[in-house]
């Protein structure tokens, strides 16, 4: 019995650290949680694009390559720091950013750049290593194929 007992929390145990090793990728999405600061999130930035450039400049949908030129290039936008009011809100994950420290000899640190699908003028820029660990976000895999 105490054998058994063993080998189903070792299964448990096996499952819930694979589940932690889904890498995370464009088509993901994220839910806004529980905000660290009272009146805003800490780690995440709320910005609208205001006026609108037609442009040459496309993005690749599946894979996220050039969503930041594609968001970012012409145009304007108003930025601020993520009001408690999105908390629950839920956006796809459209690009994925690392930036390197300016040393070169560590990882740096990674943005997504999620649109949510009630404003697609909207995004939310989310300093993805620190709002994890404040627990600012969860990320909700797509179905893997």
């Amino acid at each position: 019995m105490k054998n058994l007992l063993l080998f189903f929390f070792l299964l448990i145990a096996g499952v819930l650290t694979a589940q932690d090793n889904i890498e995370v990728t464009v088509g993901d999405s994220v839910e806004l949680l529980k905000p660290a600061y009272t009146t805003n999130y800490k780690n995440i930035d709320y910005l609208v694009k205001t006026r609108w450039i037609d442009t040459s400049t496309a993005w690749q949908w599946e894979t996220g390559v050039d969503f930041y030129e594609y968001f970012f290039s012409k145009g304007d936008f108003d930025g601020k720091r993520c009001p408690t009011t999105h908390q629950g809100a839920k956006a796809r994950i459209s690009a994925i950013q690392h930036y390197p420290d300016s040393t070169g000899k560590t990882t740096g640190r990674t943005v997504f750049f999620c649109t949510p699908n009630w404003n697609k003028r909207a995004l939310f820029w989310v300093e993805a290593e620190a709002a994890l660990e404040d627990g600012e976000v969860r990320v909700i895999h797509r179905r893997r194929k």
